[in-house]
């Protein structure tokens, strides 16, 4: 593999540092930014087109041409995945960019861990906060160090150099990160936008509503000047710039299909499993059904609200284990003699275990409740929640409680969805859908081009 010498490294608007695990990139905490780069343990062979001479952006160092197997002592040499017949032996040098936003880490995570386990050479880019998860799964993370990460222009010449950097080939962008569509976009490479939230429920001018929170039509073209783009009249243009618009939901959760535009690809949750919670059991066991209280992993006041649950439940008929989330404290909650509180563990270990689960109505939690076939009863606290929980209740799974009358109404509403069969039974249609893959597109191929 050939390095360059740190002498020639580039400086950009951000200091950037890479954590890698296995033999792919450069020494943890080492500033990365390259003309060469290689992977060890990629398999595969790559054509690349000769003609195809670029440099990196804002890089005086040439490329070199050629052909090689796998990603293995890889030339600088780019080629385009959109060019390619993308197959089972070709290895695709993938960037992800991304942000901490508690809901789009799951589907974030999942589809890296999918991507490099496929056999592709993965770099995710983002906040430190993000770096230990990335690496769980073993996928390379260069830290996004940012005075305001939502800055659009700083977010814009950002992501450009790191997708630079990484020679990659293909870039997959949180969709609520519409700069860096439009870097990728800059410099021709194909980007697939990731939507953890709904899509066809959420539109607004041609877009889910949440793309509003991230940034203005005037703060992107502010961007897209800085990149050499044209300006667009709506948020939704940048997604319509996109080879593929990836939406991580059952399409039989969402509503609005039809206006869907052409690039829209659901490809399903894509859910974590039980990692570092693996083999997980309930503190305590007996014969009443457990009800899982899972409010959120972001700060969103949740300590009142997963009080008044816990309250509300004490009479009922049912054991409940609540997990705070990480900035919360176990030990600050009153429990009624049912009930039991601990930190964040995995969907995945603890849904095996419930018979319902009470949540915010975040996207993530309503479809792992969904995948393990659970009814739901849902306290939206915010956000896009209350259309999350709206989709619950459309497709029978679940009903909602608003928050302000759970003490009253929450022991009531555990007792329906688990004593009436019809939410149980749609909740396993869902959970059949997921399963059965009936959204008809995989992730692993939408990112690579071949689905």
């Amino acid at each position: 593999m050939r390095v360059a010498p740190l002498a020639s490294v580039k400086s950009v608007s951000t200091h950037m540092v890479l954590h890698t695990v296995g033999g792919c990139g450069f020494g943890s905490g080492m500033s990365w930014s390259s003309a060469w780069m290689g992977c060890a343990t990629s398999p595969g062979r790559m054509s690349i087109d000769e003609s195809d001479e670029m440099r990196h952006p804002g890089s005086s160092t040439p490329s070199t041409t050629g052909s090689t197997d796998g990603c293995t002592g890889m030339r600088a040499k780019r080629f385009h995945a959109r060019n390619l017949s993308i197959g089972e032996d070709v290895c695709v040098r993938i960037l992800v960019i991304t942000w901490d936003g508690g809901g789009n880490g799951n589907p974030t995570v999942e589809l890296s861990r999918r991507l490099r386990v496929a056999g592709h050479e993965v770099t995710a880019f983002g906040p430190s906060s993000l770096a230990d998860r990335f690496g769980a799964d073993e996928v390379a993370y260069v830290v996004r160090s940012a005075a305001d990460e939502w800055d659009p222009r700083a977010l814009a010449i950002d992501a450009r150099a790191a997708i630079g950097d990484a020679s990659a080939d293909v870039v997959v962008v949180d969709y609520m990160m519409p700069a860096a569509l439009s870097a990728a976009v800059a410099i021709e490479r194909p980007v697939v936008a990731v939507v953890h939230t709904l899509y066809g429920a959420l539109l607004v001018e041609g877009a889910p509503s949440p793309m509003s929170m991230a940034t203005t039509v005037d703060g992107l073209n502010a961007a897209r000047h800085e990149l050499g783009l044209q300006r667009v009249d709506r948020l939704a243009d940048a997604l319509d710039e996109c080879r593929s618009v990836m939406v991580a939901v059952p399409a039989e959760l969402d509503a609005d299909l039809e206006h869907r535009t052409p690039n829209v690809r659901y490809v399903g949750p894509l859910l974590e499993g039980p990692g570092p919670d693996e083999g997980w059991r309930p503190p305590f066991v007996d014969e009443r059904p457990l009800v899982v209280v899972s409010l959120g992993s972001t700060p969103m006041g949740q300590v009142p609200a997963i009080q008044s649950v816990l309250d509300g439940l004490a009479g009922a008929p049912v054991r409940v284990l609540a997990m705070a989330p990480p900035h919360v404290d176990p030990g600050v909650f009153v429990l009624p003699a049912n009930a039991a509180v601990v930190g964040y563990v995995r969907h995945a270990a603890v849904m095996p275990y419930a018979a319902a689960v009470v949540s915010h109505a975040g996207l993530g939690t309503v479809v792992a409740a969904l995948a393990h076939g659970l009814p739901q009863v849902c306290v939206p606290l915010g956000r896009e929640q209350p259309d999350n929980a709206a989709a619950v209740v459309r497709v029978g799974a679940g009903v909602v409680v608003p928050p302000e009358d759970v003490v009253e109404r929450i022991a009531d509403a555990v007792v329906e969805v688990l004593e009436i069969p019809s939410y149980r039974a749609a909740a396993t249609r869902l959970e059949w859908a997921i399963g059965g893959d009936v959204a008809g597109f995989d992730a692993v191929e939408v990112v690579t081009g071949a689905g």
